[in-house]
């Protein structure tokens, strides 16, 4: 390739045909989209339209259609197309076959979405659902179920294309239904809502995740919510838009948190905003306390502790691991998870040197030197990344001097695709994008399910998007070692006293 592929992190040991391969088999998919005619039609392609335009170097729409209020801040689907233009591929290779994708009832699609609320709807034939208001096509609530199944869309596409190099991925499906209320493999049921009365939200991670969470709520109308985003980092368009779906090549370098703030207030929000880790909000409260919903997406130990530390009434937690996922409602002190239970574990020194090592390629020891001087990462360190394939000069960036907890925000979430000989070359990793957005869509789901007097998650729901999601969810204990935030007593005599009415009931 002459020029680096956003798609793929090349390093200097990956052998140009590995990634070439990987690239053109992308690119000879070529997809159109053909939106429906309600506004939540719209909105469903939009949503697919931004993380197949990442994917795909091909990618058109047929018919324009007029776009509500949306995170990107554009009137029309093509104005979307042309704001996209920094962050698309260039193609590799000329499309050897062109898939079309409508979310409507578009004749002779490939694949139909449904722009439903609750629903998530990816079928071969038309789906009733494409006319059905009861599901939310009114734009009563805005069109989560059709969101996330734009992700799924994308990671059918992704996966079908890098099946023959080595992914493994599960069968397609030519019919996938689900729903974003309780979970399961069914249309989610039809239900008259009231307007929605929106808990105050803290963002706790404003990164792709966090960001792909505020703007699908920015397509809901979120008058009357009071919302602060918590972030210490920057948004740097050179590094970071193409892997966050809420980004477009309008974005100029700001502070996360203001970003996602402004995404919310634009949306009918109240909002506020914090440069700094979450700890800095916490001690800037005048009392103990969060009377609202924090989404949480930070992923290092000590982010996750401080989100513990917010006692928040209620925390939807997000984690990411290559192509899986899940999403997490946690209650301090009621029994089963809390924000920092999955952490435990790593909260061990040794336990976090051989996560990050086996994370980063540096070895065991100098992660230790890292974590117990709080050192900066030297050249040496970037080299040695650079060598393993973990970074490419792109990704390195702006490393030297940075913290640990920096670098693991740069290795974002991948797929790795295996080189054609294992002994030449490392595997391909490669970038996607739609990973982010759907987890940011399930997050934004719960919180509007929360507005509108709806079950919210009961309690964790695990994805992989090799495959579909299952249609169950799992209730996992609290950690029993002692060691969790939650196991503090005087923590969960705080959590009672704020919230008695939270634990009056029975666990659920």
């Amino acid at each position: 390739m002459s020029e680096r592929d956003p798609r793929v992190d090349l390093s200097d040991e990956l052998l140009p045909e590995h990634a070439v391969a990987a690239v053109q088999a992308l690119d000879h998919v070529g997809v159109v989209i053909v939106p429906g005619g309600s506004p939540a039609a719209a909105l469903t392609a939009a949503a697919a339209l931004v993380l197949l335009a990442r994917t795909h170097a091909h990618v058109d729409v047929y018919g324009d259609a007029a776009l509500p209020h949306n995170p990107w801040g554009v009137v029309t689907l093509s104005e979307l197309l042309t704001s996209l233009a920094a962050v698309r591929p260039i193609a590799q290779a000329e499309p050897e076959c062109t898939l079309t994708i409508s979310t409507g009832t578009a004749p002779g699609a490939d694949r139909y979405i449904a722009p439903a609320a609750w629903t998530v709807s990816v079928t071969d034939t038309p789906s009733a659902l494409a006319d059905n208001p009861a599901d939310g096509i009114e734009m009563a609530v805005a069109p989560y179920g059709g969101m996330f199944a734009a992700a799924i869309v994308a990671a059918d596409l992704f996966c079908d294309a890098l099946a023959p190099l080595g992914l493994p991925v599960a069968p397609r499906r030519p019919t996938f239904v689900w729903n974003l209320l309780d979970y399961t493999y069914e249309s989610a049921p039809a239900s008259k809502l009231g307007p929605p009365v929106w808990a105050p939200v803290l963002f706790g991670g404003c990164g792709s995740v966090g960001s792909s969470a505020a703007a699908a709520l920015a397509c809901d109308d979120l008058t009357g919510m009071n919302a602060v985003a918590v972030d210490g980092d920057d948004f740097d368009p050179v590094r970071n838009t193409f892997r966050y779906p809420a980004a477009t090549n309008r974005m100029a370098r700001t502070a996360k948190a203001s970003w996602v703030s402004d995404i919310l207030a634009a949306a009918g929000a109240t909002t506020d905003h914090l440069v700094g880790p979450i700890r800095n909000w916490t001690t800037s409260q005048p009392a103990p306390g969060f009377d609202g919903i924090v989404v949480s997406s930070v992923d290092d130990v000590d982010g996750r502790y401080e989100v513990a530390d917010l006692l928040a009434r209620t925390t939807l937690s997000a984690a990411v691991r290559a192509l899986s996922f899940h999403i997490q409602r946690e209650h301090l002190g009621d029994g089963l998870r809390c924000p920092f239970c999955d952490f435990v574990t790593a909260a061990s020194p040794l336990a976090q040197a051989a996560a990050d090592a086996k994370l980063t390629g540096l070895g065991e020891q100098r992660i230790v030197e890292l974590l117990h001087n709080d050192t900066g990462l030297e050249q040496q360190d970037i080299n040695e990344m650079l060598s393993a394939g973990k970074l490419t000069p792109e990704t390195a960036q702006g490393l030297l001097g940075a913290r640990l907890a920096d670098l693991r925000n740069r290795l974002y979430a991948q797929a790795a695709i295996p080189a054609a000989d294992p002994n030449a070359a490392p595997p391909a990793p490669l970038s996607a994008p739609f990973v982010s957005w759907a987890v940011g869509v399930l997050l934004a789901a719960e919180v509007a399910k929360y507005a509108r007097g709806l079950a919210s998650v009961n309690r964790r729901v695990e994805v992989d998007l090799l495959g579909y999601p299952g249609d169950f969810v799992h209730i996992r204990p609290a950690d029993t070692t002692g060691r969790c935030a939650c196991a503090r007593a005087i923590r969960t005599r705080w959590m009672h006293a704020l919230y008695p009415d939270a634990f009056t009931r029975t666990a659920s």
